[in-house]
């Protein structure tokens, strides 16, 4: 039976850095000859650690689990319950060479394992891996990319910045539900998107976006997320996207939005006539905006 080289952690996005991991734990099978292996968590962990800090997912879990398989490994979801929660790095360790078969273990630059992790050193990791007879490798470090800064820059509006530490662009997808059909009334209709309730929704505001249908079209768009304050005063946040020069029925279906953009602000208008107006305006700009992303892609 080949020897396993792993890696653990939450992979949320499966980021640059997540992928300089990977890269680090393909290099180590080519020399060695052992099965990469994924180890990752059916939830994050701070929702039971600290519910009220728990983050917004940035892909869904099964996303992730798709992504990360596209790099050849092995995936397997641990269940992360108060028996995993409580386990020491050692215990960890331990736990994964003997029900596993891990021989060498690949760590990100700043990862942490164990109830006592943050407590541990990369100099005590290593040295508890040799105990248990692992052989410990460190990934190079990648300045300034995690999870965390790229939620920070989902939230702000910054697409840009967290498409480029994500590697591609940020996506939202979910099945088209029922509007109020006003865009279709004022000669813009949208598709109403309803992403899983745990992912995280970029600022309120008008993106650029490309829309990937469930038959694999590739279709250009305006995305507006908001409360649409010139129409609605519910104060229900909503996601629309106008898919430019486009015509068909997606309601029921299932669409990605990939995020290219921001254009502008969420802005209440004092008319139909403003908002009409200024779509043909946004429109025009998500255009120019994704013929030249495309003419780089």
């Amino acid at each position: 039976m080949k020897p396993v080289a792993a890696t653990v952690g939450t992979f949320d996005g499966v980021h640059r850095g997540h992928r300089l991991v990977l890269d680090t734990l393909l290099d180590t099978v080519r020399e060695s000859g052992a099965d990469p292996v994924v180890f990752t968590f059916d939830r994050h962990p701070l929702t039971l650690i600290a519910p009220q800090r728990a983050p917004k997912r940035i892909m869904p879990v099964e996303d992730e689990r798709r992504m990360l398989q596209q790099y050849g490994v092995r995936v397997v979801t641990l269940r992360f319950d108060d028996k995993l929660r409580s386990m020491t790095a050692a215990q960890w360790l331990r736990s994964l060479r003997d029900n596993y078969g891990v021989k060498i273990m690949v760590m990100g630059y700043d990862n942490t394992f164990g109830c006592d992790g943050r407590m541990l050193s990369p100099d005590d990791y290593l040295r508890i891996a040799s105990e248990e007879g692992i052989e410990m490798n460190v990934a190079p470090q990648l300045e300034a990319i995690s999870s965390s800064t790229i939620r920070r820059a989902i939230t702000s509006g910054d697409i840009s910045a967290a498409n480029a530490a994500l590697g591609r662009p940020f996506a939202l997808s979910g099945e088209i539900i029922n509007g109020q059909a006003l865009g279709r009334k004022i000669g813009f209709p949208t598709a109403n998107l309803c992403p899983g309730p745990d992912i995280i929704i970029p600022q309120r505001g008008v993106y650029a976006a490309l829309a990937l249908t469930d038959d694999n079209q590739r279709i250009p768009a305006v995305v507006n997320i908001g409360i649409r304050p010139t129409v609605s005063d519910s104060g229900h946040i909503s996601i629309e996207a106008h898919l430019i020069d486009w015509k068909g029925d997606l309601y029921n279906r299932t669409i990605s939005l990939l995020f290219i953009d921001r254009i502008r602000d969420e802005i209440h208008f004092p008319d139909i006539a403003d908002l009409k107006n200024q779509i043909a305006i946004d429109t025009q700009t998500a255009e120019a905006i994704l013929r030249d992303y495309l003419s780089r892609h």
